[in-house]
């Protein structure tokens, strides 16, 4: 599901005039993955606490901050349901305790195949549950 107009919000008209319908169709369509953009931070714990929801996105804008660089409070409000942003190579390197702290879906942005694989190697070498969690 979308919820980009949500991002042009002020939180309380998102928690009286959107949240209540995206629940519903959460709700009617046994749960739901909503996306959003970076430009709606200050709506995303409302969205993180929607009933039914079983994945978060938020979108990386240009002249925004990035979703990566606020890694510990968009998982302190997602309070363990899982997240998918957008990450760079050297984002996996810096952040890697953060991300391992939260259940993410990391969109790797990388300038070639050799980088992308280097960083997905880093990855499994970090967090060895995940490779059981996937079996």
């Amino acid at each position: 599901m979308s919820e980009d107009a949500p991002d042009m919000c002020a939180p309380e008209i998102y928690r009286e005039f959107g949240k209540p319908y995206t629940e519903q169709v959460a709700a009617a369509g046994g749960g739901c993955w909503i996306h959003h953009h970076a430009k709606g931070f200050h709506v995303h714990g409302d969205v993180a606490k929607v009933k039914g929801l079983k994945m978060g996105e938020l979108s990386w804008d240009p002249n925004c901050p990035r979703p990566v660089d606020r890694l510990e409070t968009i998982l302190a409000e997602n309070a363990g349901v899982p997240l998918m942003i957008r990450c760079t190579a050297r984002d996996v390197y810096e952040k890697i305790e953060s991300m391992k702290r939260g259940r993410l879906a990391l969109m790797l942005m990388a300038d070639s195949l050799p980088e992308a694989e280097e960083a997905l190697a880093f990855i499994r070498k970090h967090t060895p549950a995940w490779e059981e969690s996937c079996l």
